[in-house]
């Protein structure tokens, strides 16, 4: 049950990769941002459906989201090129 817990984090991590490389694909024009995308996309919904065989849907969707809410507008933070 830990372990699920565990790749339910790493869904919310790889989700909010790829977010982040969306952002930096500019439109999925420049190569390298939107196949980090593609790849992180797909490693999401991979985790999601692993961790989702131990965790009831409704938890676990609540919880993935969550986690990703919150570390979204920190990464942008972090990652922002604005003064």
């Amino acid at each position: 049950m830990k372990t699920a817990w565990l790749i339910l984090f790493f869904a919310g991590v790889t989700e909010v990769t790829w977010a982040i490389a969306m952002k930096y694909s500019e439109g999925f024009t420049r190569f390298a941002p939107s196949a980090v995308t593609a790849v992180f996309y797909l490693a999401s919904a991979v985790l999601l459906s692993l961790a989702l065989h131990k965790l009831p849907l409704g938890t676990a969707m609540r919880c993935g989201r969550a986690w990703a809410s919150l570390a979204r507008p920190c990464s942008a933070f972090f990652c922002s090129t604005r003064p």
